[in-house]
């Protein structure tokens, strides 16, 4: 009976201080994992408001709770200090807020689908450009109803905020003759995305005039950023509303990444449209440059991406999936990843049915166990 109390006590003990990471989140009891058993808790999470000491400081989140007690999200961030975390009930807050240089997080407590940051037509909703870390925290919210030039929805420059259970939809760039990043734009900042959503943005060309539009969902350049499990879907770039008479330049209506070094893990980039008009016969610059994603002069690691059924429609279209043009010194490394079922009109020229890629001198372009299928131009034009 002893040996027997002896064992069952030994066994606890050894599964209380394994090395092993019970719960998959990569760090084990030895490493500080303080709850061995919960995924979400580690000195790797985020603070979120649920009362858990989910970073394994020791402490639970010091609550801002709106409209508890702040009856906006911009008076709880004035009040805010850095490790503050601003606690949202489900609703819908029609304003738009800014981080101001705070390392604090914003969280919708009943999750990204009861807790909506509605622009109302103004933009960006949600600002970083104070030079916050990766410590300042978007978590379990949608953003929506932004309307800029520039990152409708998400407006990062020269910061490094994270983003985690985020959703970021319904956002425009309509009658702008340049739009960049409706959902998310990126200038000089490393964000980190974790299980977001990026849908159904949109950059539509306003009439009579010359029109340049890069990445409906994302546009980073001169970026550090990181995807991890991202969904990037029916994101659209229309242009035909713009005359044949003036030029219409398309980039990636999924995203575009300019000068950057990039990596993306598990991410879908599906349902995605590049649309102009034109024909063979048209003298005016009438082009998509990947139909979903754009990595130009760029560095990236691709592993497990899905690029698929996305469509791009113009008088000359680079990859109907996936353009990359690199410059010396660029690498470019895709693995275990599908390039498939991207379609569109037949154009004047069409160069690379899945992707089309253009290595300068000096650059690595790698590509391991990738499928490239059933890319094709569809018709006639």
């Amino acid at each position: 009976m002893k040996r027997l109390i002896w064992t069952v006590l030994l066994a606890a003990c050894t599964s209380a201080w394994s090395v092993d990471d019970l719960d998959g989140d990569g760090i084990t009891v030895l490493e500080g994992d303080c709850d061995d058993l919960a995924a979400d808790v580690s000195p790797a999470a985020v603070e979120v408001c649920d009362g858990v000491d989910n970073d394994c400081d020791s402490a639970t989140e010091t609550a801002l709770d709106v409209p508890g007690t702040y009856s906006t999200i911009t008076v709880a961030i004035t009040a805010a200090s850095d490790g503050d975390t601003v606690c949202l009930a489900a609703g819908t807050y029609y304003e738009t807020i800014d981080f101001a240089g705070k390392d604090i997080i914003v969280d919708g407590k009943a999750g990204a689908d009861k807790v909506l940051l509605d622009g109302g037509g103004g933009g960006p909703v949600v600002t970083f450009e104070d030079g916050e870390s990766r410590a300042a925290a978007l978590t379990n919210v949608t953003v929506t109803g932004g309307d800029a030039d520039k990152g409708a929805g998400v407006y990062i420059n020269a910061a490094d905020p994270t983003f985690m259970h985020v959703i970021i939809e319904g956002n425009s760039c309509t009658g702008y003759t340049t739009c960049q990043g409706t959902g998310m734009y990126v200038n000089g900042g490393d964000p980190l995305l974790v299980d977001v959503v990026v849908q159904d943005n949109e950059q539509v060309a306003g009439g009579s005039a010359d029109v340049t539009f890069y990445g409906a969902g994302i546009y980073a350049t001169s970026s550090g950023i990181e995807l991890v499990d991202v969904d990037i879907l029916d994101n659209l770039i229309d242009g035909r509303p713009n005359s044949t008479s003036y030029d219409a330049r398309l980039h990636g209506a999924g995203a575009v990444f300019y000068l950057s070094d990039v990596a993306l893990d598990h991410v879908d980039i599906i349902g995605n449209q590049a649309l102009s008009n034109g024909s063979s016969s048209s003298t005016n610059t009438r082009i998509v440059e990947g139909g979903a994603v754009e990595l130009e002069r760029s560095s990236a690691d691709l592993k497990w991406v899905r690029i698929v059924d996305n469509e791009a429609q113009s008088r000359v279209v680079y990859g109907l999936g996936l353009n990359v043009y690199t410059s010396s010194a660029d690498s470019v490394t895709i693995e275990n990843s599908i390039i498939g079922g991207n379609t569109g009109p037949a154009s004047y020229a069409i160069f690379g049915g899945g992707a089309y890629l253009y290595a300068s001198s000096g650059t690595t372009l790698q590509l391991t166990n990738v499928d490239l299928v059933g890319n094709a131009p569809v018709g006639t034009n």
